[in-house]
C-alpha cells in the first residue's frame, strides 16, 4: 500500500536537506539543459543530481554528468546556490512534494580533453 507520492528528492535521513550539484555547461552562449515531462507538464534542469555521502561536490557532479551525458568533465568553483522548498513550489513536477527540501549548488564545467 502506498502512502502518497514518493519524494525522490529526499535524503536517507528523514527531514534532512538533500544536497545536489548542478552543472553549468555553456557553449556558444547556450546553456545545456535536459528536458523532462510528467503529468504536470514539461520542465528543464541542468545536468547533475544528489551528492552521495563522503563524496565532494566535484566528485558527485563528475559522476552525475558521466551517468547522464557520458562525458568526463572538470568542475570549476561554485557560482550559484539555490534552495528548493517543495511547500513553496508553484508546480510539483519531477517528484517534488511538500516535503522536498534541496540545496542546489551550481558549478561551471569544462570537458576534459
Amino acid at each position: 500500500m502506498s502512502e502518497g507520492p514518493v519524494d525522490i528528492h529526499k535524503d536517507s535521513v528523514p527531514g534532512a536537506i538533500r544536497v545536489a550539484a548542478r552543472a553549468l555547461i555553456i557553449e556558444d552562449g547556450r546553456l545545456l539543459v535536459m528536458t523532462y515531462q510528467d503529468k504536470h507538464g514539461a520542465w528543464c534542469v541542468t545536468p547533475g543530481g544528489g551528492i552521495r555521502k563522503q563524496e565532494t561536490l566535484g566528485e558527485g557532479l563528475q559522476r552525475e554528468v558521466a551517468e547522464e551525458l557520458g562525458i568526463v568533465v572538470r568542475p570549476g568553483d561554485i557560482v550559484y546556490v539555490r534552495e528548493l522548498l517543495g511547500r513553496t513550489a508553484k508546480v510539483k513536477h519531477g517528484g517534488i512534494t511538500e516535503q522536498t527540501h534541496q540545496l542546489e549548488i551550481f558549478l561551471p564545467l569544462q570537458a576534459r580533453g
